[in-house]
């Protein structure tokens, strides 16, 4: 991942979105994330790591969209899914 989205040209595939996997243009790049990371999923003890990941932006926007939901509409989707479980 670059160290700044400006250091790399535009049309320059720079980087893999995290989400989709499409590989992105430097001016793609439409959010980025960086920090210390825990990894819930792994068995045994928690994986923790410090880096980051970028996503393009429908990425993004799909991101984005969730967390304006409404905790009430978050919940009938969470039912919808136990049931079917």
């Amino acid at each position: 991942m670059p160290e700044t989205v400006d250091a790399i040209p535009q049309d320059v595939l720079s980087d893999i979105c995290a989400f989709c996997g499409i590989a992105i243009y430097n001016g793609e790049i439409a959010a980025e994330f960086t920090g210390n990371m825990i990894d819930y999923g792994m068995v045994g003890p928690k994986g923790t790591w410090h880096g980051g990941f970028v996503l393009c932006g429908e990425c993004w926007q799909r991101v984005r969209d969730s967390m304006a939901g409404d905790m009430e509409k978050a919940v009938e989707r969470r039912q919808r899914l136990d049931d079917n479980t």
